[in-house]
């Protein structure tokens, strides 16, 4: 008999749907409080094949509110791992690292013990 398939799933669901159903969630999701509910901030298609599989419950780590920035970061960091994602989504999280940084702050990055030009 083959294995079932969850219906209108997209590959990436079908994948994580098919680890979930074989070993069973390996990583939780990540969710922050909203109010007195949660939001989901990583592990959207781990969410999406627990609802395919018609579970009603999955294992999450709770985090406090992050700042839009921090949320982003640990988005791309959570993503980038797994797959090569497009070049917008790369340009955009690194246009919003650097948002707010200074070239001193760079240099001090590059260069902690003090050697080279100072900025």
């Amino acid at each position: 008999m083959g294995q079932r398939q969850p219906p209108n799933a997209s590959d990436t669901t079908q994948c994580c749907w098919t680890s979930i159903e074989n070993f069973g969630l390996i990583h939780p999701v990540i969710v922050v409080p909203k109010g007195n509910r949660y939001r989901l901030l990583v592990g959207q298609r781990r969410f999406s094949a627990f609802q395919s599989l018609n579970r009603i419950t999955i294992h999450a780590i709770i985090i406090k509110p992050l700042t839009l920035k921090t949320e982003r970061i640990v988005s791309f960091g959570e993503n980038i791992h797994r797959r090569k994602l497009p070049y917008n989504d790369t340009i955009a999280v690194c246009e919003e690292l650097f948002k707010d940084t200074t070239y001193q702050a760079i240099n001090r990055f590059l260069n902690p013990g003090g050697y080279g030009n100072k900025a």
